[in-house]
């Protein structure tokens, strides 16, 4: 793992039941997007924060790109930070490692404030209605499938890594509860 912290202070990081928090970088055409933006309408999204000189963070490409064959791209999306790196470093590695989701540079490290990264890879599972529900490594690819299709199913879970997912009551669209 590389450690990315370079402030004197502590940053607290995102954790399970922590609302997302909505970002602005540039695409690869040069746009400026914002995280909710690239996640409107999707169940499920998975946010991935990497850098580019990360031999772990590679070797989690395959998995993400099997998880985004497997779900309906309306219902999950990926969506992966490259932090500290530029947009051409962005370019070679995106094709070098066969990335198929949208892959932001954040050269001046925006969103590892935001979300309180410590190290890469950091990946977030969040809900439709914004929900962090999982924050860790993601050293369980299984683990994650799990949560995604228990989040599909409408069985909302709370998740840490090496913990079995675990229930949190939210309202439905109706004003139910659901667990």
């Amino acid at each position: 793992f590389i450690l990315l912290i370079l402030t004197p202070y502590p940053v607290l990081s995102l954790e399970p039941g922590d609302l997302a928090k909505d970002f602005a970088l540039r695409d690869k055409n040069g746009d400026i997007v914002t995280f909710n933006s690239l996640k409107e309408g999707a169940q499920v999204t998975i946010l991935e924060f990497i850098s580019i000189y990360c031999d772990v963070c590679k070797k989690k490409v395959p998995h993400l790109n099997n998880l985004l064959a497997k779900y309906d791209p309306g219902k999950v999306k990926i969506i992966a930070v490259a932090l500290a790196n530029a947009q051409p470093e962005v370019d070679a590695e995106t094709s070098r490692w066969g990335i198929r989701y949208p892959l932001l540079p954040d050269p001046d490290k925006i969103t590892l404030h935001l979300y309180g990264i410590h190290n890469v890879p950091h990946l977030y599972v969040i809900d439709g209605s914004g929900v962090v529900r999982y924050s860790g490594n993601a050293d369980n690819m299984l683990e994650i499938e799990t949560l995604i299709d228990s989040l599909l199913q409408g069985t909302v879970s709370q998740c840490r890594p090496g913990d079995m997912a675990s229930e949190i009551v939210l309202p439905d669209n109706n004003g139910k509860t659901i667990q």
